[in-house]
């Protein structure tokens, strides 16, 4: 790893000791969206966001009862759905960036917005706005995959900032989180496990909260999404949990436990900026469950910018070498090369010159799933005619060896239904045998 990247890693990890997945977020909430907007809403996918590429996200979520009625000085109100007791509107900013290929580091700041408690919950503690919490993030992806599936580690921290609270204790030191994230990629469904435990630093009980600092947890989550491709929107379903290790003198497993569900949408703008919105409900009364929730936000993802490596990745066999490339720009709309794209187009025309014998070449263009199936399969001839002349002229070809095919949206390489996915099935490849 280059000494800057090494910078990177350990000013984020050190800054404030921190990170970002579901139930490893904010005590006072359970919704805490990825830093790196790839795949679902909270849960971890196990892919990581390629060297040089940024992603940046906003969230907003309102949420209505989400602090448990415990009996602490006093006695505490039921709560019911139509019967507000309390409410919670904050907001998470995040930020993460790829290093290497299977390494990416992140942060996140979320900010309590507003809220509001019943005057009989002598929850006044909680009152006010500002900075909960702030989050550091390493996600590495392991390698082969196992049975199938796709796995990372996430290794997180995250460092309070909520004086006199109550779940955490005065003074308490950072949570270190450590999950592992499985997932699978089904075409257009893909799917995700996330399993971790989380250490925490406990301080000193908060006097009359009632409510012991929270002791370990066990954390898991899983998630399904849907990619429709017709509207270039992703259908969201996640279920995350946590549970502690042990019992407190005044809180049993049951009450510091945590059970939620989701559904949301994801739709993309534009290749960089994907819009959310969706909602859900606690699955058991417990720590930070709301009867209900909805939230929204933007990831917006751009890239690479520092990585220089090849966009030309060949693959050899007994009779053919194939040559997949990945990166090149073309006017919006349009078969014309943009300037920055001649590099990538001189090293393609040097390693073909390089392969011979040389008796047939296919230039197969293709697109990600972003509009019309039909415009994108006749925009894909057009980038492939695109290159064929390039390789009949300078290569130099015989025309009647080169052939060019038109694939459009039908055989992606990644995920559509995110930013670095698109641009890895916004390709050209080139066979030749």
């Amino acid at each position: 790893m280059k000494s800057w990247q090494l910078l990177i890693l350990y000013t984020l990890v050190t800054v404030s000791g921190t990170a970002s997945a579901n139930m490893v977020g904010s005590d006072a909430q359970n919704f805490s969206p990825t830093q790196d907007g790839l795949d679902f809403v909270t849960v971890h996918s196990s892919e990581t966001l390629d060297p040089g590429i940024f992603n940046f996200g906003v969230f907003v979520n309102y949420a209505q009862n989400t602090f448990p009625a415990y009996s602490g000085s006093g006695s505490a109100p039921s709560q019911s759905v139509f019967d507000k007791n309390d409410s919670f509107t904050s907001a998470d900013f995040n930020f993460a960036v790829g290093l290497r290929k299977d390494l990416q580091v992140g942060m996140s700041f979320p900010y309590i917005i507003d809220q509001t408690f019943d005057t009989k919950m002598n929850l006044g503690r909680f009152e006010g706005s500002g900075t909960s919490e702030i989050r550091a993030a390493v996600k590495y992806r392991l390698s082969p995959e196992f049975h199938g599936w796709g796995v990372a580690t996430v290794l997180s921290m995250n460092q309070n900032r909520i004086k006199n609270n109550p779940y955490v204790g005065e003074d308490a030191g950072p949570a270190t989180n450590l999950e592992f994230a499985f997932d699978k990629d089904l075409g257009k469904w893909n799917f995700a496990v996330n399993v971790g435990h989380r250490w925490r630093k406990p301080g000193d009980p908060v006097a009359g909260a009632g409510i012991d600092p929270l002791p370990n947890q066990y954390l898991a989550s899983a998630a399904a999404s849907y990619l429709i491709t017709s509207i270039d929107t992703k259908l969201i379903m996640e279920i995350y949990g946590s549970q502690p290790t042990k019992s407190t003198a005044n809180l049993t497993n049951r009450q510091g436990s945590s059970f939620e569900a989701l559904v949301g949408l994801k739709h993309d703008f534009t290749r960089n900026l994907a819009f959310h919105v969706g909602g859900g409900t606690e699955l058991a009364h417990g720590t930070s469950t709301p009867d209900w929730r909805v939230y929204t936000g933007i990831n917006y993802a751009f890239g690479p910018v520092f990585d220089q490596a090849s966009r030309v990745f060949e693959t050899r066999s007994a009779k053919m070498v194939s040559f997949t490339v990945l990166d090149l720009q073309f006017e919006f709309n349009s078969a014309q090369l943009t300037p920055e794209s001649r590099k990538i187009v001189d090293e393609l025309v040097s390693r073909i010159q390089a392969t011979r014998p040389i008796n047939r070449v296919v230039v197969e263009g293709h697109t990600d799933s972003v509009g019309n199936a039909t415009y994108n399969l006749n925009l894909s001839l057009q980038r492939a005619e695109t290159i064929k002349k390039i390789l009949i002229e300078r290569v130099p070809l015989a025309a009647d060896k080169v052939n060019a095919v038109g694939k459009g949206e039908t055989e992606p390489l990644a995920d559509n239904g995110n930013y670095q996915g698109r641009q890895k099935n916004r390709r050209v490849e080139v066979k030749v045998e």
